[in-house]
Formats: C-alpha cells, sequence, structure tokens
C-alpha cells in the first residue's frame, strides 16, 4: 500500500465510520454524538456564567478593564507598576467583588497580546447598554463559543491523526469539553479559549501538512494561523517550534516531495506570514517596554507581585505538581475553592485515560492495514504528543 493509498483510506474510514473492537462507529452516528458533546458543554458553560458574579472569576477584572480599554478608546494599554493593586484586590476578592465597587484600578494583564481583547472590544461596544451584571455575561459567551470550537478542532484533529478510532475522537472530545475548569476557565473574560482554540487548530494543520505536503497557499494559512496565534497569548508560541519538528519529520517522510513546496520552504513561508502578522506587536512592545523586553514578560515581572517557590526541593515539586493537578481539573473561585474530596477520582480518571491512550496508539501500530506507512504514523503521533511536552516544558 502507498503512502497516499494509506491516507486515502483512513480519510475514508473518518468519513464512513470505522471498527472499534467488533462494532462499527457509522459516521453519522459520530456526529450526532459529537453534538451531544458539544450542547452539552455549551449549557454547562452557560451555567456557570450565569450563576457567577461578575469579576468572580480568575484575573477577569483586569481582562474587563483591557477589554473596556480598547473599546472606549481604540488603543492599547501600557502596563505600568501600580497596576497590580494587591491590597485593593484582596479586599474584593475576599468580599466577591460586591456590586458598586471599582476595579478600574486592576490592570496587571495589559501586557498581554492584543488579539481576544481587540475581538471582546466589538461585542463589549455593541451591548455596552446593558446592565452591569449582564453585559459580562454577554462578554463572557464570547471565551465559550471559542471553546465549543475547541471541543470540534479536538475531535477533528484526533480523526485525523487515528481515523481508526473514532470512539478515542469523541473522548477526546468529552475531555476537552467537561474539564470542570476549563468550562469555568470559557464562561469567563479570558484569552485563554481563543488561544487554546488556534494552537488546536495549527496542531491540526501541522499534521495535515505532515500527511499531506502544503503548496504555496497552505503553508501562508499556515502562518496565518501561527501568527493569529502569537498575537493571542504568548504560550501560544509553542506552535512555532512545532512546526520546526513538522517541516523535519515532512522531509524525512517525503524528501524534496516535488508535488509540493519543499517542507523547509513550506516552513519559512509560514514563518514569515507569521512574522507579518505578528512583528508588529513584538516591535511595539520593544519601543513601550525596551528592546530587552520583546514580548513583555519582564514588565510583567516588576509590576505583578507574583511569590517565588524558592529552590527546587522534593517537596517543592511535589507542591508543584499537586497544585498543577488540582488546579488543572477544579480548584475554583481565584484559587481558593478547591474540591478535595474528588481529586483521588479525577487521579484515577486520568490513569483511565493514559492507559486507554497507550491501547489505542498500540492497537493502531499493531494493524497490518498500517504495513509501511507505520514510521510515518509515529512521526505524526511524535509531533501532537510534543505539544503537551512542550507546553510542560514552557
Amino acid at each position: 500500500m502507498t503512502l497516499a493509498a494509506a491516507s486515502s483510506a483512513g480519510e475514508s474510514a473518518a468519513a464512513g465510520g470505522a471498527a472499534v473492537g467488533d462494532r462499527p462507529v457509522a459516521g453519522r452516528t459520530q456526529l450526532g454524538l459529537l453534538a451531544v458533546i458539544v450542547l452539552a458543554y455549551l449549557a454547562l458553560a452557560a451555567g456557570w456564567n450565569l450563576s457567577t458574579p461578575p469579576f468572580n472569576n480568575p484575573d477577569e477584572p483586569a481582562q474587563w478593564n483591557y477589554v473596556r480599554f480598547v473599546a472606549d478608546t481604540g488603543t492599547l494599554p501600557v502596563l505600568r507598576p501600580g497596576d497590580d493593586p494587591a491590597q485593593l484586590l484582596d479586599r474584593l476578592r475576599s468580599a466577591h467583588f460586591p456590586p458598586g465597587d471599582s476595579i478600574d484600578a486592576i490592570r496587571y494583564e495589559s501586557h498581554q497580546p492584543p488579539l481576544y481583547y481587540a475581538t471582546a472590544a466589538t461585542l463589549y461596544k455593541l451591548t455596552a447598554w446593558l446592565p452591569l451584571k449582564q453585559h459580562v455575561e454577554v462578554v463572557r459567551w464570547l471565551s465559550t463559543v471559542f471553546g465549543a470550537l475547541t471541543v470540534l478542532a479536538a475531535w477533528r484533529l484526533v480523526r485525523t491523526l487515528l481515523p481508526a478510532e473514532p470512539a478515542l475522537a469523541l473522548a477526546t472530545a468529552g475531555f476537552v469539553a467537561f474539564v470542570p475548569m476549563a468550562i469555568n476557565m470559557t464562561a469567563a473574560v479570558e484569552n485563554d479559549g481563543l488561544s487554546n482554540l488556534l494552537v488546536t487548530v495549527g496542531v491540526l494543520g501541522l499534521l495535515l501538512w505532515l500527511q499531506r505536503g502544503f503548496a504555496w497557499r497552505g503553508a501562508a494559512i499556515l502562518g496565518l494561523v501561527m501568527g493569529l496565534a502569537a498575537l493571542t497569548k504568548v504560550t501560544a508560541l509553542v506552535v512555532l517550534p512545532l512546526a520546526l519538528l513538522a517541516a523535519f519529520l515532512r522531509y524525512r517522510r517525503a524528501g524534496r516531495d516535488g508535488e509540493h513546496v519543499h517542507p523547509f520552504g513550506a516552513l519559512l513561508v509560514a514563518y514569515a506570514v507569521t512574522l507579518l502578522i505578528w512583528g508588529w506587536w513584538v516591535i511595539r512592545n520593544v519601543l513601550t517596554y525596551g528592546w530587552r523586553d520583546p514580548l513583555a514578560l519582564d514588565i510583567n515581572r516588576l509590576v505583578v507581585s507574583q511569590p517565588l517557590t524558592g529552590p527546587l526541593t522534593v517537596a517543592a515539586a511535589q507542591r508543584f505538581l499537586t497544585i498543577s493537578f488540582d488546579s488543572f481539573w477544579a480548584q475554583f473561585g481565584w484559587m481558593g475553592i478547591p474540591v478535595p474530596t474528588v481529586y483521588p477520582v479525577l487521579a484515577l480518571l486520568s490513569l483511565l485515560a493514559g492507559a486507554g491512550l497507550v491501547v489505542a496508539l498500540f492497537r493502531t501500530f499493531r494493524s497490518e492495514a498500517l504495513g509501511p506507512v507505520r514510521w510515518a504514523k509515529a512521526g505524526e503521533v511524535l509531533l501532537v504528543l510534543a505539544w503537551p511536552v512542550l507546553v510542560a516544558a514552557s
């Protein structure tokens, strides 16, 4: 079987359904279950949105003030000392942000890249006539829509990666949709929802590039997605080294690949488009904060009072891993509402999910149908698994 034939067979399986064990999952059933997942996610996010008073989500006051500044002035804010008033924030947070108390001084997110805030500012202006509670709730819906699109993109990514494992794609969509903390954060005014969406779409694009190669247009579209991701959140820059890995894997898989752009030529095009979209933001930061701070990270460290953990000891590492696990799954409010009774259950669920992924990968690689493209598929899996590894490293 040629690589092209294998890819075509995989696409046919993705479109029409593939066997899971001895039971096929029809394409229409897959889409129906996916729709149920997305609708359930939207219902949960709506409930979270409506039941959470304004600014009682992490960093929401500072995020809101960024959106408001862009909407009111048509310009971008500058982060300055004093934009993280710790005593005021502690008082408001402990009182759950009483209606009528001003949050105007809380501006410590002003260093963030602007794409989400410019997008949200349009919705802010269109609904500025609403009372504050309803105004915040409407703007929160933008993050929720991005969250729903991320669920769909995650499903599509796994269907593209492992077309013979449709149940795994649905499980991935459910995982992305129903992590409680993810629902919390995508029912808030924040830029993570758009960042997650663009990075997921970017990784999907890299996977398609690895499988099929790119013409100039495809490379430019990939650069567009990467540029928009970089213009949303600094952590989204993870797509840039992933693109380099994808180019290397594509070169190893197809060489110069005469039917398409040379992999490293496509990479240069994608990087050039990324720089064209994102570069002005870097230049603006250099002019605003100095040549040593092109990503506005130093000014953030200067202004925002984040306590340091001290030396890396076994106890410090254990605490880091514990807090990371708890806050990934469920630690609500401003990290002040843990749910310790469910963490053991979530740990077991995490182990089962990891075991299920290992089984799915094992079943895929021992399949006789994979045959001569087994190593090519291994490269695709490596690309996708490198994503969370780089995120953890960053």
